[in-house]
C-alpha cells in the first residue's frame, strides 16, 4: 500500500523518487522512476538519509523543532517532511523538479491523509489478532 502511495506522489510531481523512512533511518518503502540504476539509488538515498538524520539530530540537540525542509537547486527540489503517528516518527523524502509551495503543500497533506489512514487500518487489524 505504501509502494503505491509513493509511486502516486513519483507520477503526480515528476520526481526522480520518493522514499519514507523512520528515525533509525530504516527505509520502510520507496518508489524511483525507471531511469535510476537500483544500485546507485541505493547508494544516493542511503547517503540522502544519513545526512538527513545527521541534520535532524542537529537540531533536536538545539531544541528545535523539525517539520519540513525545501531546498532548491538546479531546477530541483528536494523535500523532507516529518510525520508523527503515535510515539513514531517517519521522514518522506522526495526529489521532484521545482514545484510551487501550494501544489507542494497539496501533495504533502493528501499523503499525510493516507499515511494516516494506513496506519489506523494497521492498528484496527493488529487488535484482531
Amino acid at each position: 500500500m505504501l509502494y503505491i502511495f509513493l509511486k502516486k506522489l513519483v507520477n503526480r510531481l515528476n520526481a526522480s523518487y520518493s522514499v519514507l523512512y523512520n528515525d533509525s533511518g530504516l527505509i520502510i518503502s520507496d518508489y524511483y522512476n525507471d531511469t535510476l540504476n537500483p544500485k546507485d539509488y541505493l547508494e544516493i538515498i542511503t547517503s540522502q538519509i544519513n545526512e538527513d538524520l545527521t541534520l535532524i539530530q542537529k537540531l533536536v540537540d538545539h531544541k528545535t523543532h523539525f517539520s519540513m525542509r525545501l531546498s532548491h537547486f538546479d531546477n530541483n527540489s528536494e523535500f523532507i517532511k516529518k510525520y508523527t503517528f503515535g510515539p513514531n516518527d517517519f521522514y518522506l523524502r522526495i526529489f521532484a523538479p521545482i514545484l510551487e509551495n501550494e501544489e507542494i503543500n497539496t501533495v504533502l497533506e493528501n499523503f499525510r491523509n493516507e499515511l494516516k489512514y494506513l496506519f489506523i487500518e494497521i492498528k484496527k487489524n493488529y487488535k484482531n489478532y
